[in-house]
């Protein structure tokens, strides 16, 4: 077969218990966790929240350490808090000695405690809020020492602007392409950007949004899908910023912000791409079977204490009408073990794109892929490189050019070296805790 010709189409490989594992999850609910908490401890949640919370940089043995300590989901906050403030003993002791890398690394560690503390929130309102600014606080201090090439940068959006980190490309007398991240409802830029080394080493830049009612313009929210308009600010910020070619910007989403990338790729012609990562499709189809804490956490994101159902809300994300008018490349990322969002809604609307869109199909991977990242993340620069670098005009042209987007997907990659380096930071123990007075 011709490299340039049409892939055929193939079924993707479905889970025999996924119509059951549906059905029990609706019983995960506060109290049936609290209960196996109870009998388990934290480790007995789902591999793929801790994969997450791994990806941020916490070393395996504190997290277990962690989550041994939580015997319910009250539990949570306090544990994460305590951690977090292991984590700033160890940064005042790295400040003592003069090491300021390590106090930086230990510093980030702290902040992504406290991000994870806030994932599962208390009856107390102001503690998860309070968890948000200090975790958004103590990254931005530690990045310049991290990640010195990055940059806090503020994206113009309405009558606001929305924070961001920015970190270009590599030094060349040629413009890079650069790819914008857009949130799902629990994740932030400083945890998504912890993502990008694929995109890095294919010369990518890339920019990381808090787009509105996640991370810190949560004040901006709720979520909602009349947010297409979020890249109108990057590209005005690319008229003054010619390091980044504006003719190879893509979008990529996570879970309801994959969603949004959708709808910003159909509002704006001059995004040339768009990822989707386990994105919904059709919400109204599934949203009353979802998860007790599922519907929990799209209150919180989708209304915000405002008013409003649930149900109909996450309706108006229907991208059923819209798919079919998108004529640009797409990146659906599905796995077949979601719990979150249905799988299948990866695969129709990976069809409904229609000839433009490729599915990347991960038959055991759960919501967001958290166990997968370092593959479906080689996968997305991967595209992404191929998309940015061809630039057809003509319709028969592009549906080739689509093809040949996917064989990028078979190429080789490149050996990922993920930044192990901010696990090197040691954690006080208790008893060293309360001898430095720790608040």
């Amino acid at each position: 077969m011709s490299s340039t010709a049409p892939r055929q189409r193939a079924t993707p490989k479905s889970w025999r218990y996924q119509a059951d594992a549906w059905r029990w999850s609706k019983n995960y609910d506060d109290r049936y966790v609290s209960a196996s908490l109870r009998l388990r401890g934290g480790t007995v949640l789902p591999a793929s929240l801790r994969a997450r919370i791994l990806a941020m940089g916490i070393p395996f043995d504190i997290m277990v350490e962690t989550l041994r300590e939580i015997r319910s989901l009250k539990d949570w906050t306090n544990a994460w808090i305590e951690t977090a403030q292991r984590f700033l003993g160890d940064f005042r002791r790295q400040v003592s000695g003069n090491l300021r890398r390590d106090a930086a690394q230990a510093r980030m560690m702290a902040g992504f405690c406290y991000h994870v503390a806030q994932l599962f929130p208390g009856p107390d309102p102001r503690t998860p809020e309070h968890c948000r600014t200090t975790a958004a606080t103590l990254v931005a201090q530690a990045l310049p020492d991290i990640a010195p090439h990055a940059r806090k940068v503020n994206i113009p959006w309405r009558n606001h602007d929305l924070p961001a980190i920015l970190v270009p490309g590599p030094d060349s007398p040629e413009p890079s392409a650069l790819i914008v991240s857009i949130n799902g409802a629990s994740t932030v830029k400083e945890e998504v950007m912890r993502w990008s080394a694929p995109f890095d080493q294919l010369g990518i830049a890339t920019l990381f949004i808090d787009s509105p009612g996640t991370g810190e313009s949560r004040h901006l929210g709720p979520i909602s899908p009349d947010h297409d308009d979020l890249l109108n600010g990057v590209f005005e910020m690319l008229r003054s910023f010619p390091v980044v070619d504006p003719r190879r910007v893509g979008v990529l989403g996570i879970s309801i912000g994959g969603n949004l990338a959708i709808r910003s790729l159909a509002y704006d012609r001059r995004i040339a791409a768009a990822i989707a990562v386990t994105p919904p499709y059709e919400p109204a189809r599934w949203i009353e079977h979802a998860s007790p804490l599922h519907k929990a956490e799209l209150r919180a994101s989708l209304i915000d204490g405002g008013e409003g159902n649930v149900e109909e809300i996450a309706a108006s994300f229907s991208l059923h009408d819209m798919a079919p008018t998108i004529q640009r490349p797409t990146l659906i990322v599905g796995g077949g073990r979601d719990l979150v969002v249905p799988p299948s809604e990866s695969t129709m609307l990976a069809s409904r794109l229609g000839a433009l869109s490729t599915l990347d199909w991960y038959p055991e991977g759960g919501h967001v892929l958290y166990n997968e990242l370092p593959a479906w993340t080689t996968d997305a620069a991967q595209w992404f490189h191929a998309v940015q670098a061809d630039q057809s005009t003509r319709v028969d042209d592009r549906i080739r050019a689509a093809a040949i987007y996917r064989e990028a997907l078979f190429n080789a990659p490149p050996k990922i070296e993920w930044d192990e380096s901010q696990e090197s930071a040691r954690l006080l123990s208790p008893e060293e805790r309360d001898i430095t007075n720790i608040d």
